[in-house]
């Protein structure tokens, strides 16, 4: 038997198994695992599906799995089950079980091996995903990969005071509920001033109703009016503060502006 007759036999049992973006197993002894499992840990494979089926071994002989835990209770709003987190993701099982109706996943707990080891392996079917909610790790995952890297010096300013005042203004409620939870999407652009360590932000919110935004824009006025001022504050001046609505908001609003990865979430979780 050649190797392509040996690849396309072992892509065959792979996919004949059931094997596919968001299949959830629990590994034998020929998986090398450099941390242990307790007993609510199982893996997930989150290479994308064609790539686990394909038969040219050659091209993709790996597949890269993470750790995710078993959860007896799923909340919708929280932040995990809305991407908002960027190192745990919560997602609902496909049928919900009477201990385990959700998984969550670890961002930092992921590993590559074998792809061939997957037609020694079992997928756990009572603990699977549906296709809607593993695509929606696969892209969560993808999104570590492509966060907006500020620079260092603009970090160390943000840390002092601003950070902090974000982080409080959109955990305060609205209508009972943190403030993050009706904000879809925050983007950001910053210039850096001529004379150097001195820079100039601006931030878009996309708020889920008019109402919230309205709200949001006079919070933000008077809670960051040191940093809007013309001195501006910590080395840092807030130029433009929009808060608005995908409705009222236009491409050229946001046009050159990045995703500000530290609360933005991705739109298809809503």
């Amino acid at each position: 038997m050649s190797l392509d007759q040996l690849g396309e036999m072992t892509a065959q049992a792979i996919h004949q198994a059931g094997w596919r973006q968001g299949s959830v197993f629990i590994p034998n002894e020929t998986i090398p695992l450099s941390f242990a499992l307790d007993s609510t840990e199982v893996l997930a494979i989150v290479t994308q599906s064609c790539s686990v089926v394909s038969q040219r071994f050659h091209v993709d002989p790996l597949v890269e799995a993470i750790v995710a835990r078993k959860l007896p209770e799923f909340n919708s709003k929280a932040p995990e089950a809305n991407g908002k987190n960027q190192r745990s993701l919560h997602l609902k099982l496909l049928v919900p079980q009477p201990r385990c109706i959700a998984l969550q996943f670890d961002f930092h707990r992921r590993f590559f091996f074998d792809r061939k080891k997957l037609a020694e392996l079992s997928c756990i079917e009572n603990l699977s995903l549906g296709e809607q909610e593993a695509k929606k790790l696969g892209d969560w995952l993808g999104r570590g990969y492509t966060r907006i890297a500020l620079p260092d010096a603009l970090v160390k300013s943000m840390r002092v005071r601003l950070l902090l005042l974000l982080e409080q203004i959109l955990k305060k409620k609205i209508n009972e509920q943190p403030t993050h939870w009706d904000i879809e999407t925050i983007y950001i652009n910053y210039k850096i001033h001529k004379d150097g360590d001195f820079f100039i932000l601006e931030f878009v919110f996309l708020c889920k109703s008019q109402e919230i935004a309205d709200e949001l824009d006079q919070t933000f006025i008077h809670q960051l009016k040191d940093f809007m001022s013309s001195t501006g504050k910590d080395n840092i001046f807030i130029a433009k503060l929009q808060c608005g609505t995908k409705d009222t908001t236009f491409f050229a609003d946001v046009d050159g502006y990045d995703k500000f990865s530290e609360w933005d979430y991705l739109s298809y979780f809503n």
